[in-house]
């Protein structure tokens, strides 16, 4: 067999877990969801700057937020979920 097939995988890589953990930015950005009605997230940081889309993606993968309704071109508009309450609730009591 020549060398150069030897390297070749047969087997598909492995794909790694998400975390479970919400990182300090993604409570951050969720915990501004409690004081808004309706759990609606904002789309600026305190600074004025857009949350990162990464923040906003990996949220929305785990389930703490959802898209609204109403979309705006180039904005995602979220709102908070059952499921990141009880991250939060969880976080804030620990």
């Amino acid at each position: 067999m020549p060398s150069y097939l030897r390297l070749v995988r047969t087997e598909q890589p492995r794909v790694r877990r998400a975390a479970r953990r919400a990182t300090p930015i993604q409570l951050q950005w969720l915990r501004r969801g409690l004081d808004r009605p309706g759990g609606n997230l904002p789309m600026f940081d305190n600074y004025g700057q857009r949350v990162s889309d990464r923040t906003v993606t990996s949220c929305l993968d785990r389930g703490w937020a959802e898209t609204r309704a109403e979309a705006m071109r180039d904005w995602q508009l979220c709102q908070l979920t059952s499921a990141g309450r009880r991250l939060l609730d969880t976080d804030l009591g620990s």
